[in-house]
């Protein structure tokens, strides 16, 4: 086990949680509470203190890498490869250079772009340098925050797709804050819906299929393609499968019309 939460409370805002992660897998806490994100996230990086029960996390400091939603706080407005020589400041400049080509061939980024501010480049460029920053100390740990948020599909597709590459090839457990019910099904092995700082729902990601219920009831918004089935299927009396896959939607609607 990578990392295991016993009875775990701060302040009014985590109540009592138990929750385990194995190695090498990509998980999804679920919640709309921006606080409940951000300390979660924290206290699943070893960044605060002050909580009762107890955190076993069997990866070093040096080994884990939190990334808030906003890149303001964690880089400091230089050029590119200047914010991304912050996590490994101490090493030589041969390894840095290695480093910066390896993780700028991991995104498929431009060379180039180290040279540019980070403040001109684009919002899905800048997502996907904050994913460059937390992977230069090559961590065993990586959480995020709502890393997609407010992106195209182009580049919510791009970051997908490299997350699971990381947690497959390289091995990294992989912990992403978010309220995009979408994203979770899209990406994760397993989740974890909160609700008032409470665990009320975890499970492997099909699971997401059957609760919407209780993602309603935790005020997280319920995709457009989910609402279209209720509809079909309650108003319309139209038997749809639930699905995530406007493909299989399509399918499903095809048979049920012939």
């Amino acid at each position: 086990m990578a990392i295991e939460l016993k009875k775990v409370t701060y302040k009014n805002i985590i109540k009592n949680i138990d929750c385990e992660f194995e190695e090498g897998k990509i998980y999804t806490i679920l919640t709309s509470n921006e606080r409940e994100k951000e300390i979660l996230g924290k206290l699943l990086s070893g960044l605060i203190n002050g909580y009762t029960g107890e955190i076993i996390n069997n990866y070093p400091k040096d080994k884990i890498s939190y990334v808030p939603y906003n890149y303001r706080d964690i880089l400091i407005g230089g050029t590119i490869k200047d914010e991304l020589m912050i996590p490994i400041r101490h090493c030589k400049e041969e390894t840095i250079n290695k480093r910066l080509n390896l993780v700028f061939k991991m995104l498929d980024l431009d060379k180039n772009i180290r040279y540019l501010n980070i403040n001109d480049i684009s919002d899905g460029e800048k997502k996907l340098v904050e994913v460059a920053y937390a992977l230069m100390n090559n961590p065993k740990l990586i959480v995020l925050n709502e890393p997609i948020l407010d992106l195209d599909d182009c580049y919510k597709n791009k970051i997908i797709k490299l997350l699971k590459k990381i947690a497959k090839d390289y091995n990294k457990t992989i912990i992403i804050l978010t309220s995009d019910i979408l994203f979770a099904y899209q990406v994760c092995d397993k989740y974890l819906l909160l609700k008032k700082g409470k665990i009320i729902d975890s499970s492997s990601k099909k699971n997401i299929l059957n609760i919407t219920d209780k993602l309603m009831s935790s005020s997280l918004p319920i995709p457009k393609i989910i609402e279209f089935i209720n509809i079909a299927n309650s108003k319309k009396n139209i038997p749809l499968a639930m699905t995530y896959d406007i493909k299989e939607l399509m399918k499903d609607i095809y048979r049920n019309a012939r």
